[in-house]
């Protein structure tokens, strides 16, 4: 993740235009003194919040949310896998990030009981290696609906 990024999100965001009232989009305010309190938290996710904050893109198709680590005292779980959810889209599904390997997976009507999310038929698609190619595939489906009025599905 770097500056670019940041700075391409900003511009695209602020080139959307919308044929009704919209919400507020909003990236960032950085929160640079989030709290370590989670030493299990990965790196990415940290520098992610530290240096661009959360997002919150509600009318940019059915919408794109980052949001912040809240503090816990253990990462949630799919099935075997430790995870940790960072967003989610108006549609419903969650965006989370393994934390053993580091890909990204975007789950789809899965129950969560008892701290763990289980999967059902729909269950979990890879929908990045790492967390900086997600947020390359979000910042052109943000491009791509700011030059179009349309996004392509992350």
């Amino acid at each position: 993740m770097n500056g670019d990024w940041a700075a391409r999100l900003k511009n695209a965001t602020s080139r959307a235009t919308f044929p009704y009232e919209v919400d507020e989009q909003q990236v960032g305010p950085p929160a640079p003194d989030l709290d370590r309190t989670m030493p299990w938290m990965p790196d990415d996710l940290i520098t992610l919040f530290r240096e661009v904050g959360p997002i919150s893109l509600p009318d940019i198709g059915n919408g794109y949310f980052l949001y912040p680590p809240t503090p816990v005292d253990r990462p949630d779980r799919l099935d075997d896998a430790e995870i940790v959810v960072f967003g989610s889209n108006g549609g419903g599904d969650q965006y989370v990030r393994t934390l053993a390997d580091g890909r990204v997976l975007r789950l789809q009507g899965l129950a969560y009981i008892d701290g763990v999310f289980v999967s059902n038929d729909v269950g979990a698609e890879r929908v990045g290696d790492d967390l900086a190619y997600f947020l390359d595939r979000l910042v052109v489906a943000v491009e791509a609906f700011a030059d179009h009025g349309h996004v392509t599905d992350l």
